[in-house]
């Protein structure tokens, strides 16, 4: 029974690895994206079934043959094992990409054992030579990375639909992000866009309104930074911490992971999950530069830190603002860097020595602000529900934009620029395009919308939500 996948096609029989399958094809459909070839169940009648196998196996990039304990012994009503008849499908998927010079690696389901040449058809044998992947029950997120990893080595693209003007409508929730026992209050992706990291900050919002510019907060929440793999929602790594964890960062690279809560400013190895270096200090926002080699990070004081990563030497504080930071954004040009308050103010400074800076003027406390990918407009979003935007040459005003209920309270570009994405407290997500002061897509979240993040590649958006969860969200168009 044939799926395909961006590329991948997999070969398998219905009665022989259970669930497994399922579990796979799930997998390798989020990571890789792309609508699935229908099998038996869903084909409209009247169509060629053959037909519609020979091509999508001879269009395929790759095919796994998905072996389980029973795949080489199963039989028909006769008797007569099924890889023995020629009109088996399995076979024939298999034989036809062997002959077709299509990779074909065997995928072992948890007991099962790679078939030897004597109990398979002479146009499988090719099949007992090669190499295969082992996936166990106790090892599968382990065992199901090892093999996205050969199947991108073999050639196989990620086929994920950028979210924009044009599929903006298909954009829907795909999972949800569920463990922490208080509010998330941040969101970041990893560049390859494998993993997203989430901050839980504390209470939900209806226990407790303003958690960036608290001082003394009950020890509610659960204080934790979890990364989570985007392929099956499973935490990588949870790293506690002293405080709430209000704030995260990931490196360009990948390669280090920035966290700030009330004690402190932590840098970790991401991919280890070990803490690298602690710098104290009430954490309340963080950024990276685009080529990774400086951290900025806010404070409940009002400063801003400027620190160079690989030798952790500060090349600039500022004491401007007069009330917490609440969030950092450096332009896509690494030498500017923003900064939003609760001062009602949004502070722009420049490289190389950030000590000056352009005052803007908000409408009200800021809690989020970004720059357009191409750094030539600043927004912020404002307690009072409006989204300033300034032009970044000279910082003059362009229309404001409005969420007609609650705060304004996160923002987000996709990677292109043409949609500007907004949350409120009221729970509302809207989706702005770049020329107009009308929102494309409004969708009800269920929670304050305290962080938003498009992973790099556009096809996919990530919310930190006030209920305890955060929310992945794609543009899936139907079949």
């Amino acid at each position: 029974m044939p799926k395909t996948t961006a590329g991948i096609f997999m070969s398998y029989r219905r009665a022989d690895p259970g669930g497994y399958a399922r579990r796979l094809y799930q997998w390798l459909r989020t990571h890789f994206g792309s609508q699935p070839f229908k099998d038996t169940d869903s084909l409209r009648p009247g169509d060629d079934f053959a037909r519609r196998l020979r091509a999508a196996v001879s269009s395929a990039d790759a095919l796994l043959a998905i072996i389980g304990p029973n795949w080489a012994d199963l039989t028909d009503g006769s008797g007569r094992r099924r890889l023995m008849d020629p009109q088996d499908f399995v076979r024939a998927e298999i034989s036809l990409a062997l002959s077709g010079d299509i990779p074909v690696i065997p995928v072992l389901m948890p007991g099962a054992a790679m078939p030897s040449r004597s109990v398979l058809p002479e146009d499988l044998q090719e099949l007992a030579g090669k190499p295969p992947v082992r996936l166990r029950a106790d090892r599968w997120p382990d065992d199901m990375e090892a093999l996205v990893a050969t199947l991108e080595g073999l050639g196989v693209r990620r086929q994920l639909g950028r979210i924009g003007p044009q599929t903006v409508n298909y954009l829907t929730v795909v999972r949800r992000l569920g463990g922490h026992t208080g509010g998330v209050s941040d969101v970041a992706f990893t560049a390859d866009g494998r993993w997203v990291v989430t901050a839980g900050g504390g209470p939900s919002m209806s226990s407790f309104g303003r958690l960036r510019d608290a001082d003394d907060v009950p020890s509610l929440g659960d204080r934790n930074v979890r990364v989570w793999r985007i392929a099956d929602g499973g935490v990588v790594h949870m790293l506690g911490h002293d405080g709430w964890a209000v704030a995260v960062a990931v490196a360009p690279d990948g390669a280090t992971l920035a966290t700030g809560d009330g004690e402190s400013t932590r840098l970790w190895d991401l991919r280890a999950g070990t803490r690298k270096r602690t710098f104290p200090g009430r954490c309340t926002a963080l950024a990276f530069a685009p080529g990774g080699g400086l951290l900025a990070a806010g404070h409940g004081d009002g400063a801003v830190t400027i620190r160079r990563v690989p030798d952790d030497a500060v090349l600039h504080t500022s004491t401007e603002h007069r009330e917490a930071v609440t969030s950092l954004a450096f332009a896509v040009d690494g030498a500017t860097l923003a900064s939003g308050s609760r001062d009602r103010v949004v502070r722009v400074r420049r490289s190389p020595d950030w000590a000056r800076s352009r005052k803007l003027h908000a409408s009200a406390a800021v809690r989020d602000v970004t720059f357009a990918p191409d750094g030539s407009v600043l927004a912020a979003a404002c307690e009072d529900g409006q989204i300033r935007r300034w032009r970044v040459n000279d910082g003059s005003d362009l229309p404001a934009l409005r969420h007609p209920a609650g705060w304004a309270c996160s923002l987000a570009y996709t990677p292109d620029g043409g949609l500007l994405a907004s949350g409120s407290s009221t729970g509302t997500l809207r989706l702005w395009p770049s020329a107009s002061d009308e929102p494309l897509r409004i969708l009800d979240i269920g929670g304050q919308i305290d962080r938003l993040a498009f992973s790099a590649d556009g096809s996919t958006l990530a919310a930190a939500v006030w209920n305890t969860n955060a929310y992945l969200l794609r543009a899936e168009p139907p079949p």
